[in-house]
């Protein structure tokens, strides 16, 4: 159908996370063993499930798409007032979220886990990506709002 988008959205509630590279360390019996960090893996379960349970009785995306990102996050407490201010932004407070994570390695995540819960066939049908960055509204969860775009 010429004109119209398939377009699916969904937000995962939690503390975004990146997907750096492994870490090398030894086990108990001298191995070297490659692993992800504790709290990557957890974000990683963590979309791994939602996206499951989202996409659950679709057949896998083969073709080309768009992933929209938008990572929020919860603000620090310098960003917020005291007394009678309590809980109100400062307006010398930045909008944008621009330290860590790196926006590329939370896609990687975000990338991955949409193939592992069968969302694509494979995240190199990724053609465009759209990554921001924010702070999450006072009193909202933070989390990654997530749009898969059809080409």
């Amino acid at each position: 159908m010429e004109g119209s988008v398939e377009e699916y959205t969904t937000f995962v509630p939690g503390v975004v996370r990146p997907q750096g590279s492994l870490s090398l360390f030894r086990d108990k019996t001298g191995r070297e063993v490659a692993k992800h960090s504790d709290k990557t893996v957890l974000w990683r379960q963590t979309m791994h499930g939602h996206f499951a349970k989202w996409w659950e009785g679709r057949v896998s995306i083969a073709g080309p798409v768009k992933v929209t990102l938008l990572a929020t996050f919860t603000r620090p407490k310098w960003h917020l007032g005291s007394g009678r201010n309590a809980g109100v932004v400062k307006p010398s407070a930045p909008l944008w979220h621009t330290s860590y994570p790196d926006s590329d390695k939370i896609a990687r995540a975000v990338g991955d886990s949409l193939v592992d819960a069968g969302v694509l066939v494979d995240d190199c049908q990724i053609s465009e990506w759209s990554i921001r960055k924010t702070w999450c509204p006072v009193g909202e969860r933070p989390g990654a709002l997530v749009t898969v775009e059809v080409l």
